[in-house]
């Protein structure tokens, strides 16, 4: 059995002998057991930014498919919009007398083309802007990771 350095029942006899060479053992030992806790909480924080990290990639995949879905749906807001533009004027050319009544409509689908246009980029501005805050946090967790690693790495050389 063995102890740290201490491979025979002689040496820890000397030890017990000695107080002064004991003490000096038990320093040595604190101090690798305080080595050891330190390594132990680098690799729990080590295992909560991992989370972190795997959190962030969901929210941000969920994030990417609500943005795909919201560019799928103006795009067909706006096709349909075009759409019924295009009928509204082809239908003001083709009937002279309810020329007045056509443009109207007319006026009230463009209103209503710049008020979806104008929701759309705030709804897009909105979206940019959360994807530059997540950009951000990923940025700082990928600079704790890096620091938590460099700080395993040196531990890991402490106990070589």
């Amino acid at each position: 059995m063995s102890v740290r350095g201490l491979d025979s029942l002689a040496e820890v006899i000397d030890l017990l002998k000695n107080p002064a060479k004991y003490d000096a053992k038990m320093t040595e030992l604190r101090g690798e057991i305080g080595r050891y806790h330190a390594a132990i909480e680098a690799v729990t924080k080590l295992s909560e930014v991992n989370e972190y990290t795997v959190n962030i990639k969901e929210k941000s995949a969920k994030m990417d498919a609500e943005y795909a879905k919201a560019q799928s749906d103006i795009k067909a807001m706006y096709a349909s919009a075009e759409s019924e533009i295009s009928k509204e004027k082809a239908a003001i050319k083709a009937d002279k007398d309810k020329v007045k009544d056509r443009e109207a409509k007319v006026k009230a689908v463009e209103e209503e083309q710049l008020k979806m246009a104008k929701e759309q980029f705030d709804f897009a501005e909105k979206l940019n802007k959360k994807n530059s805050e997540l950009s951000k946090k990923e940025e700082e967790l990928n600079k704790f990771a890096a620091d938590l690693a460099d700080r395993k790495a040196k531990l890991m050389a402490a106990f070589a």
